[in-house]
């Protein structure tokens, strides 16, 4: 019953990122061109895949498995 209930949560939150970011997108357009709020979301999203690997090398081994453990196999060469 506590998964169930935890599911339920999960995707409570799951909808309403999703309607906030329907609304903010939609507040957005108003304001300024469709081209340039797509431009901007592009530009963040990529700026984001570019910089997250990189924070996630680092801290990735604590965090998955709370203790420090070798990911990749030569992870001295890296």
């Amino acid at each position: 019953m506590k998964s169930q209930s935890f599911a339920y949560m999960l995707a409570i939150f799951h909808a309403s990122i999703v309607g906030l970011s329907f609304l903010f997108t939609k507040m957005a357009i108003a304001e300024s061109n469709p081209i340039d709020t797509l431009a901007f979301r592009f530009s963040v999203s990529f700026a984001n895949n570019r910089v997250g690997p990189y924070h996630f090398r680092c801290n990735r081994n604590k965090l998955f498995w709370g203790k420090e453990r070798s990911y990749y196999k030569n992870e001295s060469s890296l």
